[in-house]
């Protein structure tokens, strides 16, 4: 049998061709796309290296995701996990101390030529830490972050001469909590002040990991109510301190405060906007600065698309002038493009992933697969939500791509090593269901042909009572 066909043979009866077909829609998507919106290196002078580049990810990808099918996933999940999430969790402390700048911000690592950005790593990493954590029950006590912390305990004891001792026991549950968190706190620190929208990012990876595998318990709410009181404090704190302060704290604050509470005014003096005429006023509204620039383009993008006619791949403008085109606001050039169709396609992609997986989901009877399958689903998910609502200027600037689509090394891998996790789950859960239904299929006909045997047994018996 040539590679072709087992290749096919393997697609038709232990592959899920439904998320298939949805990441090789994505990835045809996506090529044009990129190809589009790089336009602008020519102006830069680095011609298309970007789509060059995409072009080797996506094929880099392609094979990861088809290889990680081909393996038991059962047998290297652990493995994964520990490399993916200590990976990351290396990587985030040390890109605050060996980080490359870039647009202001250290969120790149440079390791033998190649650019890591480790903040991609680590939020699939803290889906799959989540799911071993949350799924070890017998063993708890046995791993090495729980001894770890026990003997910490321990030796603060000897030191102090004191005896920690806890107010109450607390549950399998809350302990698998707290871990998680902590597993989850380490690298946020060293991320945060450099990514504020990718600390977000995790957070609500976090609160959907944990709510997955203990639904609305008390220290889920507990949780999310000072997360929400967290959250109003930095908000207040942003609103009320002067720029000018932010500009000398450590991080982006300054930033952060500039996309979230856009001013009317464009940042112009008290003084002099009170002297202004009402046109001059009216003036500033269209004025383009450097916090309106990226979504005021893409909304000229947009508005050019959903005029109803499809213009096509390669006839975007705003290609030229939009900064980050291939990566954050990709979309503005996909409904520039193809016009409502676009704009209808892309989100109804990621709805019928999540669909998919959720049938996947009923077919699995591991609490691990089903932690995997649904916090990998909703972490793209709702990072792909995220950027459609940035590039539609219905939410602040966040700096995130659009998975599976946007150009980019790390984030384009990393999602698709995702995705082939799900693949090799859904495959695993099929496998091991037609199993069931054979061995049930099995055991029906078995019982059958016994009933059959008795009836027989019990004709011969009538028969030779009435002789």
């Amino acid at each position: 049998m040539s590679l072709i066909a087992r290749i096919f043979n393997e697609f038709k009866r232990n592959q899920n061709r439904v998320i298939w077909f949805i990441y090789i829609a994505f990835m045809l998507i996506s090529l044009p796309a990129v190809y589009t919106g790089s336009a602008s290196e020519i102006r830069e002078g680095i011609g298309g290296m970007t789509f060059f580049k995409h072009i080797v990810f996506s094929i880099v990808s392609l094979l990861l995701v088809y290889s990680l099918t081909m393996i038991p996933i059962k047998k290297v999940l652990r493995t994964l996990t520990y490399l993916i999430y200590l990976s990351g969790t290396i990587l985030a402390i040390l890109t605050p101390i060996f980080g490359e700048e870039i647009n202001g911000a250290k969120r790149w690592i440079k390791i033998l030529g190649f650019n890591f950005q480790p903040s991609e790593i680590t939020k699939l990493g803290i889906v799959l830490i989540g799911a071993y954590i949350f799924t070890r029950k017998d063993d708890f006590d046995r791993l090495v972050s729980v001894r770890i912390l026990k003997g910490l305990k321990e030796w603060i004891g000897k030191r102090l001469s004191i005896q920690i001792v806890p107010r109450r026991v607390w549950r399998l549950e809350e302990k698998q909590i707290y871990l998680f968190l902590l597993a989850v706190t380490i690298p946020t620190l060293f991320i945060v002040l450099e990514n504020f929208s990718m600390a977000i990012v995790f957070a609500l990876t976090t609160l959907g990991v944990i709510f997955i595998s203990s639904g609305l318990s008390r220290v889920f709410n507990r949780i999310v109510g000072l997360g929400v009181v967290f959250s109003l404090l930095f908000l207040a704190f942003l609103y009320i301190t002067p720029k000018s302060t932010l500009e000398q704290l450590p991080g982006r604050f300054s930033t952060w405060k500039g996309r979230i509470f856009t001013s009317s005014t464009h940042q112009v003096p008290d003084s002099v906007y009170q002297k202004m005429t009402e046109e001059e006023r009216h003036a500033l509204k269209f004025k383009e600065t450097k916090q309106n620039m990226q979504p005021r383009r893409a909304k000229m993008a947009i508005a050019k698309g959903l005029g109803g006619v499809i213009n096509g791949p390669g006839s975007s403008r705003a290609r030229y002038d939009l900064p980050e085109a291939s990566n954050d606001f990709i979309f503005a050039i996909i409904l520039e493009e193809y016009g409502i169709v676009g704009a209808i396609l892309i989100p109804l992609l990621y709805l019928l992933l999540m669909f998919q997986v959720g049938v996947v989901g009923r077919q699995t009877l591991s609490k691990q697969y089903l932690i995997l399958l649904y916090g990998i689903t909703f972490l793209y998910v709702s990072q792909a939500f995220l950027n459609l609502l940035v590039a539609t200027n219905l939410f602040p600037v966040t700096g995130q791509t659009l998975p599976f689509i946007s150009s980019g090394g790390t984030s384009y891998i990393i999602a698709s090593c995702g995705m082939g996790i799900i693949l090799a789950i859904a495959k695993d859960s099929k496998k091991k269901m037609r199993a069931l239904k054979e061995q049930y299929s099995k055991e029906v006909q078995q019982e059958i042909i016994l009933d059959e045997e008795q009836e027989e047994e019990y004709s011969e018996e009538n028969a030779s009572n009435e002789l």
